[in-house]
């Protein structure tokens, strides 16, 4: 997984200081930044140019410095636009799923078009917590910091912590395609374990790297964190063994064993931008 900060937002100029500050969040270096002006100064990361959509268009060209295409940014938004995602796969580098074009959302297929990208060269880039910004009233620019430890936080789980997991429940529950006894324990099991530990551990950890002091949980961060938990995380697990009870046993049930981790990190989109909602609504007024 390659870590981009999307600074489509910043003028040419300032470019290479919102870079500075992605990769301070992040606590590693980026790969890529998307822009829509190159910057005045050699970047230390590749650029991509992000050109801007003609009217109605549903797609876009996505550039390196020397002109040359190297992807496309579609529109997830448009049907159009989905359906050109998924017809250039295998003849492109890089698509760009491009949520935040329009300012209403919709829920983004990504899963289908990542189902098609395996095993082929094409790589996928996918908006998930812009969206949850562009839900977030409150929120009135694009916070380029907040993205960044977003994509920490989906690179661990859905690179890492769902690999390790699927293989313990696969172990733990070997008929569950065939037996519905097993698939309803795999699932429930999946559910009372990883529910509370994941949407918990996240709130803990948007709290300690969004709330200054960053990085450390004085009286006054843990009395937040209280607060947080108290309030949104058991709606946040009713809704989570609601939406991942389904998620989860289509995938233990019908999906091949190879690609289960990729049809959970696909579903895992679409949690991640709504529990990034949850996690950061009335940050700034608790943190002020």
């Amino acid at each position: 997984m390659k870590l981009w900060a999307d600074l489509r937002a910043a003028l040419p100029a300032d470019v290479l200081a919102e870079l500075a500050k992605c990769e301070r969040a992040a606590d590693s270096p980026v790969d890529a930044m998307l822009v829509t002006g190159f910057p005045t100064a050699p970047p230390p990361c590749d650029v991509i140019f992000c050109a801007p959509m003609a009217p109605d268009a549903p797609t876009a060209k996505l550039l390196n410095p020397a002109g040359e295409q190297m992807g496309i940014r579609a529109d997830a938004n448009d049907p159009d636009g989905q359906s050109a995602a998924m017809a250039a796969v295998g003849s492109t580098d890089w698509i760009h799923l491009d949520a935040e074009s329009l300012a209403s959302w919709t829920m983004i297929p990504a899963e289908n078009v990542i189902s098609v990208c395996h095993r082929t060269p094409t790589q996928l880039a996918v908006t998930a917590d812009g969206i949850a910004q562009r839900l977030d009233v409150a929120t009135e620019t694009w916070d380029a910091e907040r993205t960044a430890w977003m994509s920490v936080w989906g690179w661990l789980v859905s690179g890492v912590v769902f690999y390790v997991w699927l293989q313990l429940l696969n172990s733990m529950f070997p008929r569950a395609a065939t037996s519905v006894l097993q698939l309803a324990g795999k699932v429930s099991f999946n559910q009372l374990v990883m529910s509370p530990m994941l949407n918990g551990g996240f709130f803990t950890f948007v709290i300690v790297t969004r709330v200054q002091p960053r990085g450390r949980m004085p009286a006054a961060k843990r009395e937040m964190l209280r607060d947080k938990l108290a309030r949104d995380l058991l709606p946040t697990i009713a809704r989570s063994c609601t939406f991942w009870g389904v998620v989860q046993s289509v995938n233990f049930r019908f999906v091949p064993l190879r690609l289960q981790v990729l049809f959970s990190s696909s579903a895992y989109l679409v949690w991640q931008t709504y529990v990034s909602w949850v996690a950061n609504r009335g940050l700034r007024r608790s943190a002020e």
